[in-house]
């Protein structure tokens, strides 16, 4: 994550059309979107919304123009991302030879006098469109192709007061009040001083208003578009600006109409319309949320929804970052209020790209009542976009898995052509910010079909109905797929039946609560034991607690009187139930208990389960009415009598499957090697991933090239070593031509030193800085190793606390005897969860953006290297959930690493030592030249490496402080 936009390639393609009048690079076939819309031709999306959180979508592109009933697809647009708001001045006039021209800043304007409408107060105002101010760190710098990054555009305001006439021509759904006063504006769009050749404007609701920026060239394409929005007691310009391509992209996978002017080039519901709501500025990494942008998009829905006259709505976010606690985070605690508080709209979420490991679900795709999507690929797509010979759907390895969750509750197609802005070269992205729009899409054709065909349906209904109705792909866990691949008729007939037994006055949802290993309080809405391959056995059961919500707005009679029966069904062997049947009365919960067969349990791996819930006697009783996952991990183990190692041969994968091993981190253990190996004779063609005990992905290795073959290496290294249980995915390459066949081999080195952190060293007259440690073999074997070190700089460390607004800044210098400098960030998981993104950029003197990223987890290593030596200034922006955190301390520990260019290497006693088992091995070293004075506050830092010579693997790695 870095997220933070959940898109992670990006593809130049040519276009083939055909196959049966639809897009062959937008799937709208495996969710049954395409034959449910031939039976159904008025249930395409028509009449539903589709609120689009993102980057901004850009109404001027093919696909985003119009509905498949011709009228606007885009009918608002809205920014609450804070990216460029312009504060209007009142205008002066002056006279210019003769001319009298109005005063934007130090812009002469001509013209006024021949407007069409003139201020009814005689007031004009004006805001300026600076590029080099408000777009050097856009994606879209020169926002009239004319080869100069420093032009203004002057903009001119004033109020009007609105008569019917002027309300009759307004083309947007929305209207404004007759005989209010709203602002009318005019952009210098050509920048030729003039503004009497350019149309009058409004807020973009009203007319649907929008402009662009041309060089002279009447027939040379915009690169980006602009809309503004200017609230009528207000006289804050809020302008939108499209120079981000992802929401575009999710908007045509959601509900595009022939895009690129071809016909059959749709998205999944043709028929909706598109609200955008930008929450991402694209003047930071990936479009970075800013604070409380996305609470005010939600917001804003609500009430456009009713401003509008539309029924139903669907909230389509492609947003998001890692999270630490699934569930939890500030974001995750609104939302599931937010969609118990609104029954007319459906909350959906992507998964994250963080798999394929397990515990990866990000945030906010955690919330219990939201829809969070996890991406795979149908045959077709992988064939044609991507050229794969895989011959089954596949869940791709970039969408991220549950485990301490029962996310993702559903997979959808994630890889597309799809529309983007004309400043984007690329148009097919993957991510499961491509399922998202798919599952929203399929959402929106759920909900015209309820109007269509009277069916009363509220959000939670169709939550349910789009996870239940989901069909599972084969040889995919619950982790991987959550219960399958969306069946939009499946689920419409899921929601009939819903309908017929009244559900939209009964409960919206489920909380479930049960014990959890994961979270510090051992409790979770899933049952997960990673905890040393224990679980309850025996006589032990584990409790499950239900519970119904309802609607905020429900009356208290109605929830006092439901009551269902339940079937307890489980899916696998090993987990059984107490009781085949629960009740539910009112608000009052019920409970049973899930019983692990352990003989059923026995071989390392992964063992996920699932008891549903189907109501007794009601119609449709076929689907589940809640469900609750159970997954263990049973790890390889290491001790002396298997030498801390694990070799495993001839492991067979086909095109595109993973394998997970989980392997448990012996005490004492220093560092470990983990070595993936062809087999003879044999395809590799192989990818690996290292996850570490918390879900964090810590390595990757890749030998696709069949001329190679050579061995894919992962190591945990001294600094990363964490006791618990760790996870190594191999994978076969998806564009493999073969199966992929490996060795597995795990070797852990059990080195420890008296000295965890060396701060001191000797000083004796003339002789060089020396110090010494020891270092204790834990393990059963001789080590035959080199020694290396150095002295790399100097480093300090602190706490920040910081007060007052979301933006944390600092200057730093680098001198010409500085070659690079490292910033590490930690926050609690407290802090971490305040936010919807933590961003950073790095400026240089002139203010423009050299680094640009973000933290996807509460901690993240910044490099830098300077192209020269100076003062550069780092920000951090934290995208709270809340403004109220800005007045909090936002706390965290800041690192700073300093590294010289030319380091003061160590000399040893002994370089080359044998580091017997058992006995403490004694290391003498010195500096060879004499230690830099570090910056008052700093200490000086280094470090020791120990390689077996037996691989030139580096097995222990000793840490200087110096004080």
């Amino acid at each position: 994550m870095y997220k933070i936009i959940f898109v992670l390639l990006m593809l130049n393609m040519s276009l083939v059309i055909g196959q049966e009048d639809t897009f062959p690079f937008l799937d709208i076939k495996s969710m049954g979107a395409h034959e449910f819309i031939r039976q159904n031709p008025d249930c395409d999306g028509r009449g539903v919304v589709i609120f689009i959180l993102d980057n901004s979508v850009d109404p001027s592109i093919p696909g985003m123009i119009s509905t498949s009933t011709s009228k606007p697809k885009v009918i608002d647009m809205q920014d609450f991302s804070n990216q460029l708001v312009l504060n209007l001045k009142e205008a002066e006039f002056e006279t210019n030879n003769s001319l009298q021209v109005l005063m934007a800043g130090d812009i002469m304007i001509s013209g006024a006098d021949k407007l069409k409408f003139k201020p009814f107060d005689e007031k004009y105002f004006y805001g300026v469109i600076d590029e080099k101010k408000h777009f050097m760190n856009s994606p879209v710098s020169d926002l009239n192709s004319n080869g100069r990054k420093d032009d203004k555009f002057a903009v001119i305001a004033f109020k009007i007061k609105i008569t019917e006439s002027i309300v009759r021509e307004f083309i947007g759904m929305v209207k404004p009040e007759i005989g209010s006063m709203q602002w009318v504006y005019y952009v210098d769009e050509n920048s030729n001083g003039s503004i009497d050749d350019e149309i009058p404007r409004f807020t973009y609701k009203y007319n649907l208003d929008y402009f662009n920026f041309y060089s002279g060239d009447k027939g040379k394409r915009p690169l980006v578009v602009m809309s503004a929005n200017l609230a009528s007691d207000s006289h804050k310009m809020v302008i939108n600006t499209c120079d981000g391509s992802h929401g575009t992209h999710c908007g045509g996978i959601a509900c595009g109409y022939e895009i690129y002017n071809k016909k059959g080039n749709n998205g999944v519901a043709p028929g909706a319309f598109i609200v955008s709501l930008k929450i991402g500025s694209n003047l930071l990494s990936g479009g970075a949320t800013t604070t409380e942008a996305m609470k005010k998009a939600y917001e804003y829905g609500i009430d456009f929804l009713k401003e509008s006259g539309i029924k139903y709505g669907v909230y389509s976010m492609s947003y998001g970052i890692g999270s630490e606690t699934p569930g939890r985070s500030e974001i995750e605690k609104y939302l599931n209020e937010f969609a118990l508080k609104h029954e007319n709209v459906i909350v959906i979420t992507s998964n994250g790209n963080n798999g394929p490991g397990i515990n990866s679900t990000g945030n906010p795709a955690g919330a219990n009542n939201i829809l969070s999507v996890g991406a795979m690929l149908p045959v077709d797509v992988l064939k044609n976009l991507y050229g794969s010979l895989r011959n089954t759907p596949w869940v791709t390895n970039f969408s991220s898995r549950g485990g301490e969750s029962g996310k993702p509750d559903v997979i959808a197609p994630g890889g597309a052509s799809s529309s983007v802005p004309a400043f984007e070269r690329g148009d097919a992205f993957w991510g499961t910010s491509m399922s998202c729009p798919q599952a929203a899409g399929a959402a929106a054709i759920l909900f015209s079909a309820a109007n269509h065909f009277n069916i009363k349906t509220t959000g939670a209904m169709l939550k349910k109905a789009l996870k239940f109705g989901a069909k599972p792909l084969a040889g995919y866990s619950h982790l991987d797929q959550g219960i399958g691949l969306i069946n939009i008729q499946n689920s419409f007939d899921y929601l009939t039946a819903m309908n017929e037994r009244r559900e939209f006055d009964k409960s919206a949802d489920y909380s479930i609560e049960t014990a959890n290993s994961y979270y510090s309080d051992k409790k979770g809405s899933a049952a997960f034991w990673k905890a040393s391959g224990y679980f309850p056995t025996g006589s032990e059961k584990q409790t499950v607690a239900v519970k119904p919500l309802f609607y905020k707005e429900l009356p208290a009679e109605t929830k006092h009187n439901f009551y269902r029966i339940y079937n307890l069904v489980s899916d696998s062997p090993w987990l059984k139930t107490d009781k085949s049947e629960i009740y539910l009365r009112g608000e009052l919960g019920g409970s049973f208990g899930m019983i692990f067969d352990s003989s059923k349990i026995t071989k390392p791996g992964l063992y996920s389960g699932r008891i549903s819930a189907y109501p007794k006697s009601e119609p449709g009783s076929k689907y589940a009415d809640f469900d609750v996952q159970a997954n263990i991990i049973i790890p390889y183990k290491f001790n002396s009598e298997n030498h801390y190692s694990l070799k495993i041969k001839g492991e067979k994968i086909s095109i595109g499957d993973i394998k997970r091993f989980f392997i448990e981190t012996p005490t004492g253990a220093s560092t470990a090697k983990i070595t993936l190996s062809p087999v003879d004779g044999k395809n590799f063609g192989l990818m690996a991933y290292l996850y570490n005990p918390d879900g964090r992905n810590s390595g990757t290795g890749i030998s696709t090239d069949e001329s190679m073959r050579k061995d894919i290496e992962l190591i945990i290294t001294s600094e990363k070593m964490t006791h618990g249980i760790w996870e190594i995915i191999p994978a076969s390459h998806y564009q493999s031509l073969n199966d992929s066949y490996f060795d597995l081999s795990v070797q852990f080195y059990m080195l420890q030193s008296d000295k965890p952190v060396i701060s001191k060293l000797e000083n004796i007259a003339g002789s060089m800085p020396s110090g010494s440690f020891s270092v204790m073999n834990l393990g059963s074997r001789l080590i035959n190793s080199t020694l290396s070190g150095s002295i790399e700089g100097y480093m300090i460390e602190k706490e920040i606390k910081h007060t007052g607004s979301s933006i944390f800044k600092k200057t730093f210098k680098i001198g010409n005897e500085i070659s690079q400098c490292k910033f590490i960030v930690e926050m609690s998981d407290e802090q971490y969860n305040k936010s919807t993104d933590i961003s950073f950029n790095i400026f240089d003197e002139k203010g423009e953006s050299i680094v640009s990223s973000g933290l996807g987890r509460k901690s993240a290593e910044i490099n830098f290297r300077a192209a020269k030596a100076g003062t550069y200034r780092i920000e951090f922006e934290a995208g709270f959930t809340h403004s109220k955190f800005e007045s909090e301390p936002w706390i965290f520990n800041l690192t700073e690493k300093y590294y010289y260019s030319e380091s003061n290497s160590l000399k040893f006693d002994s370089p080359n030592m044998k580091i017997y088992p058992g006995t403490d091995n004694l290391i003498k070293f010195s500096t060879t030249n004499p230690i830099f004075v570090a910056p008052d506050g700093f200490k000086t830092f280094g470090d020791i490496e120990l390689k077996d010579n037996y691989d030139n693997s580096v097995i222990y790695k000793q840490i200087i402080k110096l004080d």
